[in-house]
Parts: C-alpha cells; sequence; structure tokens
C-alpha cells in the first residue's frame, strides 16, 4: 500500500467544518475515497493492460455517456488543458477506439465518438471495474451493503443534479 491515508486522519471536524458532526458533514470522507477507489481500480487496469493512461478512462466514459464531443468539451469535462487532451486523443484515435469526424451543423468543427472497437472496450472496462468492485466489497453483510448502495445512489442523485446546474 502506497501513501495509503488512515481513515482516523480524516478531520471531519476541521475549523472547515463548521462544528458539525462528521454525520451531518460527509464530504471529507466522500473527497478522500473517490481518489482511492480510483486508484484502486487504475492499478487493476495497469495490472491487466487494458489501459495505460487512467485519463484514457474518462473519455471512453464520458463518449460513452454522450455519444460525440469536441476537443474543447472534452478537456472541460475532465479538467484538463485542450492541448493535454487533444494529444491524449490522437493517441486513442491510433489506437483505434475513436473516430474524428466534422459536425454535420458546423463543418469547422470536429467531434469525436468512440468507434465499435472503443465501445467494446470500454464495456470491457466497465465490466472489470465493476467485477473488481465486486470482489473487494463481497466482505461487506447485506445490511452493508444495502447502506452502501442507498448512500451512493444519494451521493450520483446529488452530483448528477450538480453537474446539470
Amino acid at each position: 500500500m502506497i501513501c495509503a491515508i488512515a481513515p482516523d486522519t480524516i478531520d471531519p471536524m476541521s475549523p472547515r467544518s463548521h462544528k458539525k458532526s462528521p454525520a451531518d458533514r460527509p464530504a471529507p470522507l466522500v473527497v478522500s475515497t473517490i481518489p482511492l477507489v480510483m486508484r484502486i481500480l487504475a492499478a487493476e487496469f495497469r495490472r491487466t493492460g487494458h489501459l495505460p493512461m487512467p485519463a484514457q478512462f474518462g473519455v471512453l466514459f464520458t463518449l460513452r455517456q454522450r455519444e460525440a464531443c469536441n476537443v474543447s468539451e472534452l478537456a472541460e469535462h475532465l479538467s484538463v488543458t485542450a492541448p493535454t487532451m487533444s494529444s491524449l486523443l490522437s493517441r486513442m484515435v491510433q489506437r483505434g477506439w475513436l473516430v474524428r469526424t466534422r459536425s454535420e451543423t458546423d463543418r469547422r468543427q470536429v467531434l469525436l465518438s468512440l468507434t465499435p472497437a472503443g465501445r467494446t472496450m470500454v464495456d470491457q472496462i466497465h465490466q472489470q471495474a465493476v467485477d473488481h468492485v465486486d470482489r473487494i466489497l463481497e466482505p461487506l453483510s447485506s445490511e452493508d451493503r444495502a447502506a452502501l448502495q442507498r448512500g451512493l445512489e444519494i451521493m450520483n442523485n446529488v452530483f448528477n443534479a450538480a453537474d446539470s446546474a
């Protein structure tokens, strides 16, 4: 385990917590758990050779949900610069995962979308991630699984609403 953060080092009672109890302030735990989950999944992808770069994961999943985007939209959505995104996308096009096409409404605009090989790749990665998380969560009791499921559904709804705002 490299650079692990012990759960008890997350201080929900820090001065920034506005003196709320840990149950009233889940943000510190959310903020520390998401990178941990992503590190574990990235390590699994590296181990199996599916993705040499974790950033590709975000591109594939974004295009799986949105069908087609331009470079600027992808860069903004994934919080990287357009030149960084452009370089990443070029490698993904070379691998045959993405295709560039001209927009039908604005011929100056280039859109990126998944190829059939890219869709297969993202579906395989998604299933691999689900299977790996299932193995990690296997020791949980059915009550803990239900509680986790409900909490994640709430978090998903809240963040989807924030993303749409």
